[in-house]
């Protein structure tokens, strides 16, 4: 994948944070973001990408890029694609499986078992506004599929059992986000993390570029240094491949759970809480390791 330009994921302080968007680091139901920008502007000044990793579509997260100031790469749909151009959907790496694919293998399980459930394929944009408070264009890039399908499950626990492994006679997945599940491939948001990671480290340390910044083994005792933040059950792969996990609180249910000693709870909900986790727990010991030298 030489043709593609790391320069914006290469981390000048061996530092990367990935982060989930709905509930994590935008409000679940207003999508508010307003108090995440100062500290999205500190990580700019130390030299650390925030690199967004949703199951939002390539059309959704391009806005995102926007509105929040920030650069690609970006990893849409749970890790299935991983985009290198906010303009550009085909400057991209597939990890995934082909959307239209996924569609023709649902509809032969719901002729096959009568299972009741609804995929975004299956809603006009309206239907899709009024299952995720997004407004019209936004619901219309939710549409914009490209490796996986979320769906509303109607039916019995029983029979999601039996779902799940149909799905899986097909080579293909069911994973809980934090409104809808999804239908994807075996690949999630870890893999994903680990693929970026992997080829921006590699193009950093080319002999030909110029040297970088250690902050991440001085401050953290290693490098790089990955931080995730999530909320979800389709995060939890992501958060345990994570040297520091931020977990944000569940809207509903119980907040999800990741058992190692570096995994931490918001106090707050998103966006607040997630402005409050990246200070606590990476802007100040970065700042105090700063301030020593």
């Amino acid at each position: 994948m030489n043709q593609f330009n790391y320069v914006n994921s290469i981390s000048e302080s061996g530092v990367y944070v990935f982060t989930d968007l709905d509930g994590t680091l935008l409000g679940h139901h207003d999508y508010q973001y307003a108090p995440v920008l100062p500290a999205i502007e500190q990580l700019k000044q130390f030299g650390i990408p925030l690199i967004l990793n949703s199951s939002k579509t390539f059309a959704e997260i391009s806005q995102w890029l926007d509105r929040l100031d920030l650069q690609p790469p970006f990893i849409a749909e749970n890790g299935g694609v991983i985009y290198f151009s906010k303009e550009d959907p085909q400057q991209k790496y597939l990890l995934g499986r082909d959307y239209a694919e996924i569609r023709t293998i649902l509809g032969q399980i719901r002729e096959q078992y009568n299972w009741r459930f609804t995929g975004f394929g299956d809603c006009s944009v309206e239907e899709v506004m009024a299952s995720t408070s997004l407004d019209y264009e936004s619901a219309a890039m939710a549409k914009r599929r490209a490796v996986s399908e979320p769906i509303s499950w109607q039916d019995s626990d029983a029979n999601l059992l039996k779902f799940k492994q149909a799905l899986e006679h097909h080579d293909l997945r069911l994973l809980k986000g934090g409104r809808f599940y999804h239908v994807m491939s075996h690949h999630d948001k870890a893999s994903a993390l680990k693929w970026v990671v992997e080829r921006s480290e590699s193009a950093r340390n080319n002999p030909s570029d110029p040297g970088v910044q250690q902050t991440a083994f001085n401050v953290f005792g290693r490098s790089p240094y990955i931080v995730a933040l999530g909320d979800g059950e389709n995060d939890r792969r992501m958060l345990e491949e994570a040297d520091l996990s931020l977990i944000l609180p569940a809207q509903k249910g119980n907040t999800l759970k990741i058992d190692k000693k570096s995994a931490f709870e918001a106090d707050k909900p998103a966006p607040e809480g997630w402005a409050e986790a990246v200070q606590q727990h990476l802007l100040i010991p970065l700042n105090s390791q700063l301030e020593r030298q």
